[in-house]
């Protein structure tokens, strides 16, 4: 089962929905007009506000230099929703994408799931440095704040009454990062080249920045020296018991339809590659 932080649970527990759809911190207003519907049907701004300050998600960005900032709610329809966390100069901190909707998770039976279309989280007054180095299309450092922000995604799907999240990973670390928050493959052939790439990285003592470029820069390669590319898929996180459980059976039934690669980093190519076109914040691919 997903496992978040337990004092999140026990702040969620105490949020009413009443609270967070309250227009102005009060029950008036008609929440029907659209200019005035809540994120995702249940947070107005004022609701998110208060929400988003006691999760504690107000005092960490404060404490990053970034408590400058406003929260935008919009929607492109009746299913997709976007929130956007902005500085007074408007650069976005963060930028989420999410669509309701219904999905065959496993079993080829519809569930009700909520897709991260996009999530965009960084620190825009932050400098790329050896603690912090770039990973491919960064355009700032991150925030830190990932853990947060998933275990927050869990808990309003919890409360949309929805099983699962759904989101397809744009490269190869992010897949990674994923991957520690309990989001899984269903499909097993998704899986076989993430691990060998994993271990080829090992093997040769990357970090994970210098393996992500290695990937990005086409250094992991076959043992016919051909590149390896990461080919973005679907992940899913169960959040509802009924989904992990069937996942896990269906997971643990199902065997990849295509062998293992061998894979290993041409490591002089990654280095010949970083010194033409350096790496900001990466004075070293090492561990």
């Amino acid at each position: 089962m997903v496992r978040i932080d337990p004092s999140l649970e026990r702040i969620a527990a105490r949020l009413s929905s009443a609270r967070l759809r309250a227009p102005g911190g009060d029950d008036d207003g008609d929440l029907f007009e659209p200019e005035a519907r809540p994120f995702v049907d249940l947070y107005s701004a004022a609701g998110l506000r208060h929400a988003l300050t006691e999760y504690g998600i107000t005092a960490a960005l404060e404490a990053r230099g970034l408590g400058d900032h406003e929260y935008r709610i919009s929607r492109q329809d009746d299913f997709r929703h976007r929130l956007e966390i902005l500085l007074s100069d408007g650069r976005p901190i963060m930028d989420l994408h999410l669509h309701l909707r219904e999905a065959p998770v496993v079993g080829g039976k519809a569930v009700g799931v909520v897709v991260v279309e996009w999530l965009l989280m960084q620190n825009p007054r932050a400098a790329f440095d050896g603690r912090r180095p770039r990973f491919p299309g960064q355009a700032h450092p991150g925030t830190g704040m990932g853990r947060q922000v998933h275990s927050l995604l869990v808990l309003l799907c919890r409360r949309l009454g929805r099983d699962a999240l759904l989101t397809v990973p744009e490269r190869f670390h992010l897949e990674e990062l994923y991957r520690k928050v309990d989001y899984v493959a269903v499909d097993p052939d998704d899986d076989v080249g993430i691990g060998a790439a994993l271990q080829a990285g090992a093997d040769a003592g990357l970090s994970m920045a210098g393996l992500a470029w290695a990937v990005e820069r086409g250094c992991v390669v076959d043992v016919d020296e051909t590149p390896w590319s990461y080919r973005p898929h679907t992940l899913v996180c169960p959040v509802s018991e009924r989904v992990d459980r069937a996942l896990r059976r269906e997971t643990a039934s199902l065997l990849p339809t295509v062998p293992t690669p061998s894979l290993h980093v041409d490591v002089p190519r990654l280095e010949a590659s970083l010194q033409r076109v350096p790496v900001p914040g990466l004075p070293t691919i090492w561990r």
